[in-house]
């Protein structure tokens, strides 16, 4: 089996002639225009035309890329057949279908599904929302874990349905950020608990190689940029691995891994040690003003839409947040219970603080808030709790998980909350593997 790595989550995984794409992003930015590719993709449009099967993870833009999606050519799309979790296929198939492309399969949860006599494909979803890809053939398996969280029970059931694993990718630096103070000392436990998370997954599924990626990006926006400096990069994931005598194989975009050769990663790593000495001379943009009057408009226009949908005992649990808007040196109070919006004055103590453009995208998009934490614009200050209760509205609301009487039986709701409830029972389940992590790694921050 071949793996090449084109950007980010992207890697083209070659079996017995079949070739599987997964989640292209080649150009441009996402999350609130927020994360760039770092470093930049490496794609021949010719490899186009070795391409079977375009995998799409999840529906987060850094994996279901429209832009670059639309971008292929017209035959492509008429030609390779699109797969999807078991996970409402139906409104990812439908985007893709407007923009051109017209063969689609869905992979059932835990099941096998032959591509030939040789060569089998398998999804593991995992939590609300992301899914993982095994491609076996009789010589071993390969296992995409993505940006999936797999506890010790999850892997336990992946080696018994999938077999032998040879090759394991897998996410290894931050993307996301709550917000929460003080700000180093959580980044810095994120970042080590990635790297604990890799090999726990490595070991639990009994890999030879695990293939870092999915982290092949750098925040962008003056007020983000904070967060490369806690970033994993792939020589601290090198030599973590090297001290615990752990397979692992570096990849930079347009290399290719092959599991039945030995792979050299000196080359890989003297390529990213040099592009990350480049990582603050590029430019990082810092988003335009929203005056008040806009942000004020669509808050009214998303109140009036989560009143339609839910209960007043529901909206009543929320109480009001006070923002603050540096860019416009402001302060701003919102209630959605009250349907208020009004500005407040400096003396009033935040509970959060954004820009204007971060409030006025929150507002704005049905997913807006949860963007804040992937485009880590966000810091919060105090009252923790009612922040948290927003947040947990707000993703409810994005899935389409409404509150009132004659929403709660349909199916759009039993789905999301049995959902959340099985990743509840997977994020706090104690027999998840650990390995140790040294203290010279909690500890550390990244000045350069």
């Amino acid at each position: 089996m071949k793996v090449t790595l084109v950007s980010h989550a992207s890697v083209v995984i070659e079996s017995h002639g079949h070739r599987i794409w997964t989640d292209p992003w080649l150009s441009g930015k996402v999350f609130n225009e927020s994360w760039s590719l770092f470093p930049s993709a490496a794609f021949d449009p010719a490899m186009l035309d070795g391409i079977d099967y375009l995998w799409i993870s999840h529906i987060h833009p850094d994996h279901f890329h429209i832009p670059s999606l639309s971008s292929l050519p017209p035959e492509f799309k008429a030609r390779v057949t699109v797969l999807f979790q078991d996970n409402h296929p139906d409104r990812v198939f439908g985007v893709l279908e407007k923009c051109g492309y017209k063969n689609f399969q869905v992979l059932p949860h835990r099941k096998r599904i032959p591509l030939d006599e040789r060569t089998s494909v398998y999804c593991y979803s995992a939590g609300t929302l992301d899914s993982c890809l095994g491609v076996i053939e009789p010589e071993g398996a390969l296992f995409n874990i993505n940006d999936s969280r797999l506890n010790a029970t999850d892997c336990r059931r992946v080696k018994s349905d999938v077999g032998r694993i040879d090759t394991v990718l897998s996410q290894f630096s931050l993307a996301v950020y709550n917000g929460f103070q003080p700000r180093e000392s959580h980044l810095r436990r994120g970042a080590a608990a990635m790297l604990e998370q890799i090999f726990a997954n490595h070991a639990a599924l009994g890999a030879k190689v695990t293939i870092p990626f999915a982290s092949l990006m750098r925040f962008s926006l003056a007020d983000n940029r904070y967060m490369n400096a806690f970033a994993n990069r792939p020589r601290e994931v090198w030599e973590y691995a090297g001290a615990r005598d752990l397979g692992v194989a570096i990849l930079y975009p347009g290399d290719t891994y092959d599991s039945s050769a030995s792979c050299e990663s000196a080359p890989a790593l003297a390529k990213y040690d040099a592009v990350y000495k480049t990582i603050d001379q590029f430019p990082y943009d810092t988003p335009a003003a929203v005056p008040l009057q806009p942000i004020e408009h669509e808050f009214h226009e998303m109140v009036r839409h989560l009143h339609e949908k839910y209960p007043a005992l529901i909206l009543r649990m929320l109480r009001a947040v006070v923002v603050k808007l540096p860019d416009l040196d402001k302060t701003v109070a919102f209630s959605i219970s009250a349907d208020s919006f009004a500005e407040v004055g400096p003396s009033q103590a935040p509970d959060i603080i954004m820009c204007s453009q971060a409030l006025h995208f929150c507002f704005f998009r049905p997913y807006g808030l949860q963007t804040l934490s992937s485009s880590a614009q966000h810091t919060v200050t105090r009252n923790l709790v009612n922040w948290r209760i927003h947040r947990a509205l707000f993703a409810m609301n994005n899935a389409q998980a409404y509150g009132r009487l004659k929403y709660l039986l349909n199916s759009e709701n039993r789905n999301f909350f049995a959902r959340r409830l099985r990743a509840v029972v997977r994020y706090t389940d104690l027999t998840r593997a650990r390995v140790r992590f040294p203290d010279s790694y909690r500890s550390k921050s990244r000045a350069d």
